[in-house]
């Protein structure tokens, strides 16, 4: 989900949060604790623990513009909203760039080549940033950023997000919104989630009603 186009990055970043986990479990330091052999050939040739959190942090701003992207798309077609398009979901990521404020104060960079590129670097996993993105205006777990007891509930709504994207069309484009070549998929045990609810989404209709003709060029 973080590193979809780096199989080294992504394998050294579960094994790191295997055993951060494991270890922010034992309360004495002089605990011995089991490591797989291979989890630490990982650890030791990996990049240092320094880079891996950077690109950690780059991989979540970027993989919530993907999110975004999609979710918009989602949210468009689910309320029948005017025209969904992959120029006003990229303008909708855009805005929520501008808003959004990350853990070290610092905001996205928001023009629109940016977010392109976000789309295409987390295309393939962006059900998953997406179902994310979606438990902030619809929360379907206790917890609207840990999925720690919410993971079921994560992936059900990914696979309907998946669903989603394997089928629409956005407006004046030839192809649908996700690659089922390229996509993650997930495993078919997983059932869809379906947003069942009437409540429209505001935040998204009010940025909506800013978009306008004169900002089809920039994006």
């Amino acid at each position: 989900m973080h590193f979809p186009n780096d199989d080294g990055l992504r394998n050294l970043y579960f094994v790191v949060d295997k055993i951060r986990n494991i270890v922010s479990k034992a309360k004495d330091d002089s605990k011995l604790i089991k490591v797989e052999a291979g989890d630490l050939r990982i650890l030791v040739e990996g990049p240092d623990l320094a880079r891996l959190d950077m690109a950690s942090i780059e991989a979540i701003r970027s993989g919530i513009v993907a999110g975004d992207i999609l979710a918009t798309l989602y949210l468009m077609d689910r309320f029948s909203l005017e025209e969904p398009s992959l120029k006003k979901a990229v303008y909708v990521a855009h805005e929520f760039a501008k808003m959004e404020r990350y853990g070290d104060g610092k905001r996205m960079n928001t023009s629109p080549k940016k977010i392109r590129a976000c789309w295409q670097d987390f295309m393939s996993v962006a059900h998953l940033w997406a179902a994310f993105r979606l438990n902030q205006a619809y929360p379907y777990t206790s917890n609207r950023t840990d999925f720690s007891s919410g993971f079921q509930s994560l992936l059900e709504v990914a696979a309907e997000l998946l669903r989603f994207g394997f089928k629409f069309t956005p407006l004046r484009s030839k192809s649908t919104v996700l690659d089922c070549l390229q996509s993650w998929t997930l495993p078919e045990a997983v059932p869809p989630k379906v947003l069942r609810t009437n409540r429209l989404p505001d935040l998204l209709i009010k940025v909506l009603k800013n978009y306008k003709a004169s900002y089809r060029a920039a994006y």
